[in-house]
């Protein structure tokens, strides 16, 4: 069958915005998920946000102008996803994160994206225990949920490593006490923590958008020959429970954090999209 293929717009940093989407179209990669990623993205919220109507046009007249759709849109608020996270123990920080979702829904609105991703919050082991740190984190992605629904757009978080909810467990239970939110499912983090891929499988139910790229234990990103995941049980079981979403080939470009910065991108998007299309 065919299957929606997407590329991430910030596997490629170090070129122009425009000619990464024009490199997207050149692989045969019809989907571009848009990073609004603070402080590591192409398109970052402190700039797009002052005149996002004005900023979405644009974009959404680029991506279309090369026979591309916006498959996701990905927020993150802060690079130190910590800092804005959505469920901060600080009232403040976590009104800035409502707004800062608000625009980004708004904007996911014009551009036309089929997904909106988002992050789930963080553990505040020093101020609080985790249990007051998931119920923040519940309250949160169930107000995130509600207002992408009124807009139409299914909204899913990733769980990863780091997070409130890293562990498959965690985020199982953080869908279903938040209904409404689903998954940008990506098995790179749990895999990166040393669980077997298969333990990521309970979450296939709650999956609304994926990302794929190879991973390896101790490594979030790594090449399709060390990879250890394995992709055509996944693609198969997604698809024996309906999903119809997207695939995104994730791999990104980022030398500052997990050594996310070792490999040919282009290459391993192009490997990547050819295992998930042949399944």
């Amino acid at each position: 069958m065919e299957r929606k293929i997407s590329c991430p717009d910030f596997a490629f940093p170090l070129l122009e915005h425009d000619k990464a989407l024009d490199l997207i179209r050149a692989m045969g990669i019809p989907g571009v998920d848009v990073g609004l990623l603070e402080n590591r993205s192409h398109l970052r919220p402190a700039d797009q946000f002052p005149e996002l109507v004005r900023h979405a046009k644009e974009l959404r007249a680029r991506v279309e102008d090369r026979g591309l759709v916006v498959s996701d849109v990905f927020i993150q608020a802060e690079l130190d996803f910590d800092v804005y996270a959505p469920n901060h123990y600080e009232a403040a920080r976590r009104e800035h994160a409502r707004d800062l979702f608000e625009k980004t829904v708004e904007y996911a609105s014009i551009v036309g994206a089929a997904h909106i991703t988002g992050l789930p919050g963080a553990a505040f082991p020093e101020e609080e225990s985790w249990e007051a740190s998931y119920d923040r984190c519940v309250t949160e992605q169930q107000w995130r949920a509600d207002l992408a629904k009124k807009a139409g757009i299914p909204y899913g978080i990733e769980a990863h490593i780091g997070s409130v909810v890293e562990m498959p467990i965690q985020a199982k239970r953080l869908c279903e006490d938040a209904p409404g939110m689903g998954l940008t499912l990506d098995y790179s983090h749990f895999v990166r923590l040393g669980l077997e891929d298969a333990e990521g499988d309970i979450l296939i139910p709650f999956a609304n958008h994926m990302h794929t790229r190879a991973a390896a234990k101790g490594v979030l990103q790594t090449c399709m020959t060390d990879n250890c995941i394995d992709f055509t049980r996944i693609v198969k079981k997604l698809e024996e429970q309906g999903y119809t979403g997207w695939y995104c080939m994730e791999y990104c470009w980022t030398p500052n954090w997990e050594n996310c910065s070792r490999n040919d991108n282009i290459s391993e998007i192009l490997l990547m999209k050819e295992q998930i299309e042949s399944v």
